[in-house]
């Protein structure tokens, strides 16, 4: 999760905690090194940045769900299209 302290970074970290997930913060300084490092140590499943951020993404490798907030990037989903979601969420997980 790469957000500055904004709405969405509080919004995705109470979610994140009703489902039991662990986060990794990560300051927006980092770089593309930085970040490979913390989705390959932390096996990441999801990235959560700040649309201006998300270049910073394109040669950090793996299999996991890139998520910017603000303008959508390509390839990326965008955050605002959660609120679409239904309102009732029964989480599958383990």
């Amino acid at each position: 999760m790469i957000l500055g302290n904004q709405v969405e970074l509080w919004e995705s970290m109470l979610v994140a905690i009703k489902l039991g997930a662990v986060v990794i913060p990560s300051s927006t300084l980092l770089v593309p090194a930085d970040l490979a490092d913390r989705v390959a140590r932390g096996h990441a499943r999801h990235v959560i940045t700040r649309a201006e951020d998300a270049p910073k993404f394109a040669a950090v490798r793996g299999d996991y769900t890139r998520i910017a907030v603000g303008d959508q990037p390509d390839g990326w989903l965008d955050y605002r299209q959660a609120s679409l979601s239904p309102a009732i969420f029964t989480p599958d997980g383990g």
